[in-house]
């Protein structure tokens, strides 16, 4: 139990230093719009990654940029950052 907790920080840790440097080379634009169109705004972008997903998975495609953990990576934030607009919602 003390090993599956240390990597779920561990994953976690690296999914906060990377929206962290997202939010720094893009700013605000998750939150303006989400803002202006609501969460279909990251339904949308969680289509795109698991449209990717299936590209990379069923046609045993190679990635030139982004592979299939940078993928869940981008899901991953996608739902941190939503669940961060919902609280802000309450």
């Amino acid at each position: 139990m003390i090993e599956f907790e240390s990597e779920i920080k561990e994953i976690t840790t690296k999914i906060t230093d990377l929206l962290v440097k997202k939010r720094a080379d893009y700013g605000s634009s998750f939150d303006d719009i989400w803002n202006d169109v609501g969460v279909i705004s990251v339904v949308v972008r969680l289509m795109d990654k698991i449209a990717r997903l299936k590209n990379l998975i069923i046609n045993n495609k190679k990635p030139n940029n982004e592979s299939i953990e940078d993928t869940f990576k981008d899901i991953i934030g996608y739902g941190v950052l939503s669940m961060r607009m919902i609280h802000h919602e309450v």
